[in-house]
């Protein structure tokens, strides 16, 4: 992560414990997401979901 931070700046924003909603997700282009916070999102079936832009679901 701080490499990235270090590359991009003030691009990128990391948000570990914010709540996502649809006029938070409309402000980037790009979400990075861990598997285990994917799947909880799915599991709980997260009315966000619908909104999200391009998605890239990483694994540890």
């Amino acid at each position: 992560m701080q490499h990235l931070h270090q590359v991009a700046g003030d691009r990128i924003e990391v948000a570990h414990d914010r709540m996502l909603d649809a006029q938070t997700l409309a402000q980037h282009d790009l979400l990075l997401f861990s598997y285990k916070g994917w799947s909880r999102a799915a599991e709980m079936r997260a009315p966000w979901l619908a909104e999200v832009p391009s998605t890239l679901i990483i694994r540890p």
